[in-house]
C-alpha cells in the first residue's frame, strides 16, 4: 500500500439504517470531515481496500448479512500497519456480549443510539488524531529500521572490504618480505662478489704493461671498472653484508666443497625465481686448494648465475665437484639452448655478451666469464667452455690442489 497524505484522514460511516447514515455523514461533514457512506458491511469492506486515506471507521453493530463488530475483525485482519484505523461502534441494542466483543476487538470508543451528534464529532475528531498519530510512528519507526537495516548494510559492506584489503595487505606482506628475502640474497651475492671483481680487475691492470695489453682494451677495461665502482658505492661498503659465511674459511687454503656448497645454496633462491632446479652432486671431500677465496668465489658464482641465466624454466643446472691426484674440478652444466663454437669465443671475450633466452634480463659489462677465467688464471687453473646447439653447455674449472707440506 502506498504512502498516504495524513494531513487529512477521512471517515467511513457504515449503516443501515438510510436516514441515520444520511444524518451521520451531513452532520460530520458540517464539521469538516471528509465522509464515505456505506450500507452495509460489504459496501465498507469494498471501501477501506480502496481507500487507505480512510482513518475512522464510525459503525452500527446489528446490520443486516455481517455485522459491524465481524466487519471490523475483517477490517484489522486485512490492513497493514502503515494503514492504522480506530473504530467508533453505535448500537442501539447492545447486549453484555457486544460490549466484549468491542472491548476485544480494542475499538476506540462505544456510542449508543440515539446518537449524540455532537458527542461523535468530538469522538471522530479524537479518533482521527489518535490514527493519524499512529501511523506517524509506524512511518518513523519503518523509516527507522529501514536506515537501521541500510546501516548494518553498509558496514557489513565496509568490514567485507575491510577484511578484503587486510588480506590484500598480509599478501602484498607476505610479497615484500619475499621479495626482500630475494634482494638481501642477491645483493649479499652481488656486494662481495663485486668487490671481488674490481679488485681483480685492478690487480691486473696493475701489472700489465703497455706491451702487454692493447690500449684500447686497458681503457675499455679501466672504464669497466669505473662502472663497477659506482655500484659499489651506490649500494655501500660491499664487505659490510654478505661476506660472514665466506671470510670465516682461511684465506689462504680452504675447503672447495665447502665453499661450492654455500654458493650454490646462495643462487638457489635466484634460480626458483627464474623457474630452474639446481643441484649439487657432490661427496664432501677433504682436499683444499690455495688461493684468495673471494676471488675464487666471485668466479664461481659468475659460471653459476651465467647458467641459471640462460636455462629455461622447469629445466635445470647441474654442479658437480671431482678430483684427481693434484687437481680438483667444479663442473657445471646447463639444460640451455647451448651455444655456437664462434659464440664459445664471444662468451670467453673480454667487454662481450651472448644473446639471452627470450624473457631474462640480467645485464652486465659483459666481464663475467672474462674475470673469471682471469681469476682462476692467477691461481693457476683454467676454464674450459664446452657447448652443442641445442644441448646445453658444460663449463668446467680446474684447480691446483693445495700443496700439503
Amino acid at each position: 500500500m502506498s504512502r498516504v497524505d495524513h494531513s487529512e484522514l477521512h471517515i467511513l460511516v457504515v449503516d443501515d439504517e438510510t436516514e441515520s447514515l444520511n444524518e451521520i455523514v451531513e452532520y460530520l461533514e458540517g464539521h469538516d470531515f471528509v465522509c464515505h457512506p456505506a450500507p452495509d458491511a460489504a459496501a465498507a469492506l469494498i471501501l477501506a481496500k480502496k481507500m487507505p486515506e480512510i482513518g475512522v471507521v464510525v459503525t452500527d453493530i446489528r446490520m443486516p448479512g455481517q455485522d459491524g463488530l465481524a466487519m471490523i475483525e475483517d477490517m484489522k485482519s486485512e490492513a497493514p500497519p502503515e494503514a492504522h484505523r480506530e473504530f467508533v461502534v453505535l448500537t442501539g441494542f447492545a447486549g453484555h456480549d457486544e460490549h466484549s466483543r468491542s472491548m476485544a476487538l480494542q475499538v476506540f470508543d462505544f456510542i449508543e443510539k440515539p446518537v449524540d451528534l455532537a458527542r461523535l464529532s468530538d469522538i471522530v475528531w479524537s479518533a482521527r488524531e489518535t490514527a493519524l498519530s499512529k501511523r506517524f510512528e509506524h512511518q518513523h519507526a519503518a523509516t527507522a529500521e529501514q536506515d537501521t537495516h541500510r546501516s548494518h548494510d553498509q558496514l557489513d559492506a565496509a568490514l567485507r572490504a575491510l577484511h578484503t584489503a587486510n588480506r590484500t595487505l598480509a599478501a602484498h606482506d607476505a610479497e615484500i618480505l619475499a621479495e626482500r628475502a630475494r634482494f638481501r640474497n642477491f645483493l649479499d651475492v652481488l656486494r662481495w662478489g663485486q668487490r671481488a671483481r674490481f679488485e681483480a680487475l685492478h690487480d691486473l691492470l696493475v701489472m700489465a704493461g703497455p706491451d702487454d695489453m692493447a690500449e684500447d682494451f686497458r681503457q675499455r677495461l679501466a672504464d669497466g671498472i669505473d662502472q663497477l665502482e659506482q655500484f659499489i658505492e651506490a649500494v655501500g661498503d660491499p664487505l659490510s653484508v654478505g661476506t660472514e659465511e665466506i671470510e670465516h674459511l682461511p684465506d689462504k687454503e680452504f675447503n672447495l666443497f665447502r665453499l661450492l656448497d654455500r654458493l650454490v645454496k646462495r643462487f638457489e633462491p635466484m634460480a626458483k625465481e627464474r623457474g630452474v632446479r639446481v643441484r649439487f652432486n657432490a661427496h664432501e671431500m677433504k682436499e683444499n686448494v690455495q688461493g684468495r677465496v673471494q676471488l675464487l668465489a666471485q668466479a664461481i658464482g659468475a659460471v653459476l648465475a651465467n647458467a641459471i641465466d640462460y636455462t629455461p624454466r622447469r629445466h635445470g643446472v647441474t654442479v658437480e665437484l671431482e678430483h684427481s691426484i693434484d687437481h680438483m674440478k667444479i663442473v657445471v652444466t646447463d639444460e640451455g639452448m647451448g651455444i655456437s663454437p664462434e659464440a664459445v669465443k664471444v662468451a670467453l671475450a673480454p667487454l662481450q655478451s651472448i644473446a639471452r633466452p627470450v624473457g631474462r634480463s640480467r645485464k652486465g659489462l659483459g666481464l663475467g666469464l672474462t674475470t673469471a677465467v682471469l681469476i682462476v688464471g692467477l691461481h693457476g687453473g683454467d676454464i674450459a667452455l664446452k657447448s652443442d646447439r641445442g644441448k646445453g653447455t658444460t663449463v668446467t674449472i680446474t684447480l691446483p690442489i693445495a700443496k700439503t707440506e
